[in-house]
């Protein structure tokens, strides 16, 4: 094939998948699996050093790949396992003579069948374990669920979400920031604060 028209192919198909989205403009809360992730990365750059945090892009690739080679408590595997089938070779494992030999004595047939089948197995058991960690999740949810009626004139508390825009990835104690606010009391649906 002609590499012009290769090209022209996939700048083609680039062009047909630039514009989907799976969520609409101004709710990211739609996806929540991307939100999730987001949130574990946001508490990765979190445990960076103070003058790691103002450099944070450049220690991305390290989070990441520290995340992908991390077992999943829900799954159960690596999201390296469930991609290639293996655990990574990493430099430590040479340094500690505990690097993985490769079943070298199989043929590349062999290989390929015995690769496929742990990745099938692992496919299989990651959702078995995420149907039993949704299902505990929601258990604990029901059990720890405290839903009161409020009358008028009761004073409640309201919670502070925290701190919003840029300064998130700072540390707790150097916002100094309240998780409360109040006593308000509600009268007739407004909220009044003393």
């Amino acid at each position: 094939m002609d590499p012009i028209v290769n090209m022209e192919l996939v700048v083609e198909n680039v062009k047909a998948l630039r514009g989907r989205s799976r969520t609409t403009p101004y709710h990211p809360e739609g996806n929540a699996q991307c939100e999730r992730f987001n949130r574990t990365l946001h508490n990765l750059l979190k445990s960076l050093s103070p003058d790691r945090k103002k450099h944070w892009p450049k220690y991305l690739p390290e989070l990441v790949f520290s995340y992908n080679v991390s077992q999943n408590s829900t799954t159960g595997y690596s999201p390296y396992y469930l991609l290639f089938g293996r655990s990574p070779k990493l430099p430590i494992d040479f340094l500690l003579g505990t690097n993985q030999t490769d079943e070298t004595d199989q043929s590349l047939d062999e290989w390929i069948i015995a690769h496929q089948n742990r990745l099938r197995y692992a496919y299989e058991k990651a959702g078995e374990q995420t149907k039993d960690r949704a299902e505990y999740r929601k258990t604990v949810h029901d059990v720890k669920r405290f839903n009161p009626e409020i009358c008028v004139d009761d004073k409640v508390y309201i919670r502070n979400r925290g701190v919003h825009g840029r300064n998130k990835i700072q540390d707790t104690l150097l916002n100094q920031r309240t998780f409360w606010t109040g006593p308000v009391a509600r009268y007739r649906g407004v909220s009044f604060a003393f």
